[in-house]
């Protein structure tokens, strides 16, 4: 609970933060940046509150469509991301494997979802497609974001629980 409370003050914390106003525009009174392309009033304007717009002259900018053919597609599945995905299937894996070994020995599960003694079978049955979930929103998160390195948080926080939870099984050995 201290959690969500404790995000839920940051993320209002950050927001008002944003909201700040800026010092250079409350000195001056205007709203408006001092650019070409921004509506000003006119001198000569007898009544308060018209405005103008001022032309930057010239041709007016040629518009250009391109095919999605030409366009450069960037490639999302790159080393970085293969490593990841190998980091977070090589820990399920290695947790699967820790967990059956000590269910040999006469040991139960502690998940109550799969029971106290499944099957290998049923570990890979949801351990494979919770990491393939994993790594398809993983993948969507990089190729929304290309130059933002959130996509690599899903692969890490899991592939890093199930390592937490195969080094817990093979101390238990």
């Amino acid at each position: 609970m201290r959690y969500v409370l404790l995000l839920l003050i940051l993320s209002v914390g950050v927001h008002l933060w944003g909201q700040e106003e800026r010092p250079d525009l409350a000195q001056n009174g205007s709203t408006l940046p001092n650019s070409a392309s921004s509506t000003k009033l006119s001198n000569g304007d007898a009544t308060p509150g018209l405005q103008s717009l001022h032309s930057l002259g010239g041709a007016p900018p040629v518009l250009s469509i391109e095919s999605p053919s030409s366009q450069q597609t960037r490639h999302v599945v790159n080393r970085a991301f293969v490593w990841l995905t190998l980091y977070q299937f090589a820990g399920a894996i290695l947790d699967v494997e820790s967990t059956e070994a000590l269910l040999s020995r006469r040991y139960r599960e502690a998940n109550p979802l799969v029971g106290e003694h499944p099957s290998r079978i049923q570990l890979y049955g949801i351990t494979v497609p919770v990491s393939t979930g994993v790594l398809l929103w993983s993948y969507k998160l990089k190729k929304k974001g290309p130059h933002s390195h959130l996509w690599m948080i899903p692969p890490s926080v899991v592939g890093t629980g199930h390592i937490a939870a195969a080094m817990h099984n093979l101390r238990s050995q």
